[in-house]
């Protein structure tokens, strides 16, 4: 989608309150809650707000994501493995500690 698409460039070039505006659209907006843009939102979300040390709203998105993830059905989870491993759970984790 072009929200998500806008939001993930912003998110890269370190504009993380346009950011945060289009990866809410998308929470906001899209119907598929178990969708790979709903779930990775979440994902950024957790990132951008880590970055601005709020430790309560990284830990909801981080928690939202795993929670999504961890109801994949196995082919799904497959599907997903290479773009699990590199959103670095174990760092929003500890960061978020």
């Amino acid at each position: 989608s072009t929200e998500y698409n806008l939001a993930y460039n912003y998110f890269k070039l370190q504009k993380y309150s346009e950011a945060k505006n289009y990866f809410k659209k998308v929470l906001n907006n899209e119907k598929n809650k178990s969708s790979f843009k709903y779930l990775f939102s979440n994902q950024y979300l957790a990132k951008i707000y880590i970055d601005e040390n709020k430790k309560d709203s990284a830990n909801y998105f981080l928690d939202t994501f795993l929670e999504l993830y961890s109801k994949k059905t196995d082919v799904e989870k497959k599907e997903y493995a290479n773009i699990y491993k590199k959103i670095e759970n174990k760092t929003l984790s500890t960061q978020i500690e």
